[in-house]
Order: C-alpha cells, then structure tokens, then sequence
C-alpha cells in the first residue's frame, strides 16, 4: 500500500485513492521482491544488511528502509552485506524511487489547482 493509505487505514479522514498510490505500492512489491530474492544463483544471501532490511520492510519501518534506497544510493549497497541480486537491483529502484517522489509531487500540485481533494499535500510530504 502507498504510504497515504497506510496512514488513512485507520483514520476517520476522507482520502481520494488515486493511480499515483498505485504506482508507489507497484515500487514497495518491487522493494519487497529484490529484498527477499536472491537472483538467479538460488542461493540464499543472509548479510547483517540484508537481515535488516528485510526486517525493516517486514515490519513498522518500511518507510525508513525505502528511505536508505532514497538517500544512501550508490553508496549504501555493498554486496557482502546485501547480496549481489539485491545490491544490482539498487540501480533500478533508486532512480524509480526519485521519479516516484517527482510524480507524487506533481499529482499533489494538480490536485490542489483541481480544488483541494485530499491527497499527498494534505498531511506534509510523503517520508
């Protein structure tokens, strides 16, 4: 799920669902999937970086592990800590990550001249 829904789930506030959570839940299945695959070897990478960032997308800080893919490349994904598969796929989700953050920017903006639906802006910008 986008992080707007995950954070209307349980709040009583309207929220338009829009194509653009489509795509950002689109990149966290991406995320979900070069985390835990290994590639084409079959064998099983078990790194201290790669064990945490599993456990930070399995659980409450999925955000803080989407904002190490945001902030840290290309320097952050050494291949012993995090596997060859995972460590090449950083070169995907990098820059689908900075566009993602473009598109959601501009959503909001036309959502905002289209008359204020609630969307991105409404509750400050996405982490």
């Amino acid at each position: 799920m986008s992080q707007k829904l995950v954070k209307v789930l349980w709040s009583p506030k309207s929220y338009l669902h829009s194509p653009v959570d489509d795509l950002e839940s689109f990149y966290y299945t991406a995320q979900w999937a070069v985390a835990f695959n290994d590639g084409a070897s079959g064998e099983k990478h078990d790194g201290d970086g790669i064990r945490e960032f599993r456990e930070m997308i399995s659980g409450e800080n999925r955000f803080s592990a989407t904002n190490e893919v945001r902030l840290e490349y290309p320097n952050f994904w050494e291949e012993e800590e995090y596997g060859a598969f995972f460590a090449n796929s950083a070169a995907l989700l990098h820059p689908w990550l900075r566009k993602l953050d473009i598109l959601k920017a501009d959503w909001s903006l036309l959502m905002a001249q289209a008359g204020g639906t609630r969307g991105y802006e409404d509750e400050g910008a996405p982490d």
